[in-house]
C-alpha cells in the first residue's frame, strides 16, 4: 500500500482529532486479511492508512459522567470516563469499523471476528452500543466485565461508544480473525494508539 505523502521518514504519526474514521477496515488479499484505517477526516476523500501510522486524540472535552444505573462496567456512578460517542460529535473523532469491501464467499459464514487481545495503558477500554432507550450492550471490554470478541458480518459499517477510564496513552491490540474457504482460520493483528486527555503526548511510532 502507498504511504500517505504527509508522513515523513521520521515516522511522525498522523494524529486524528475529529471526523469519521473506520478504525478497523478489513479486506481480503490472497490468503490474508488486511486491516487498514479508513481516514475520512481530511477533505478530498478517504485515505487508507496502516494502523501503526495513526494515533487518535481523545480530548478533555470528551470527558463524561457515568450514568446512575446500567453502566457499572465503566466505573462507579458519578465518576468520569473519556467517551468517543456512538453518534457523531463534530468536535471529536468518530471511530467505527467496516467490512464493506468484503464480498460474499470470501469468508466462511460471510463474517469476521474482532478480538480484543490486550490494552496497555493507565485504565480500561470499553466498547459498547446504546439502544434507542439508552440501554448499553457491551461489545469489547478490557476490564473485569470482559467481552473480548465481536462478530461482524460482511458489508457492515457500524459505530459504537469507545470509553477510556483514565487519561494517558493506550495501545489497543485487536486481532481480526476469519475462516477462509479451503485455507482455514487466519488472523491479522493491528495495534491502535489512543491519546486520552489534552496533556497526553504522541507516542513514537516505533514504540507503538
Amino acid at each position: 500500500a502507498e504511504h500517505p505523502p504527509d508522513l515523513g521518514a521520521a515516522g511522525a504519526p498522523a494524529v486524528l482529532e475529529r471526523g469519521h474514521v473506520d478504525l478497523v477496515e478489513v479486506t481480503r488479499q490472497g490468503d490474508q486479511l488486511v486491516v487498514s484505517i479508513k481516514d475520512d477526516t481530511s477533505p478530498g476523500g478517504p485515505v487508507f492508512r496502516a494502523p501503526s501510522e495513526v494515533q487518535l486524540r481523545v480530548p478533555d472535552a470528551a470527558r463524561a459522567d457515568i450514568p446512575a444505573s446500567g453502566f457499572d462496567f465503566l466505573g462507579p456512578p458519578g465518576g468520569g470516563t473519556y467517551l468517543l460517542p456512538q453518534v457523531q460529535d463534530p468536535d471529536l473523532v468518530w471511530p467505527g469499523w467496516s467490512t464493506e469491501r468484503l464480498g460474499a464467499g470470501q469468508l466462511v459464514g460471510d463474517r469476521i471476528r474482532i478480538r480484543l487481545v490486550g490494552v496497555q495503558g493507565p485504565g480500561t477500554l470499553s466498547v459498547f452500543t446504546t439502544d434507542q432507550f439508552g440501554s448499553p450492550s457491551l461489545l469489547l471490554d478490557s476490564g473485569a466485565a470482559g467481552s473480548d470478541e465481536l462478530v461482524v458480518p460482511i458489508r457492515t459499517h457500524a459505530h459504537a461508544n469507545w470509553a477510556f477510564s483514565a487519561p494517558g496513552a493506550y495501545r489497543v491490540a485487536l486481532d481480526v480473525v476469519g475462516d477462509l474457504p479451503g485455507v482455514g482460520t487466519v488472523a491479522t493483528r493491528a495495534t491502535y494508539v489512543f491519546l486520552v486527555g489534552d496533556g497526553t503526548a504522541e507516542v513514537p511510532v516505533d514504540a507503538a
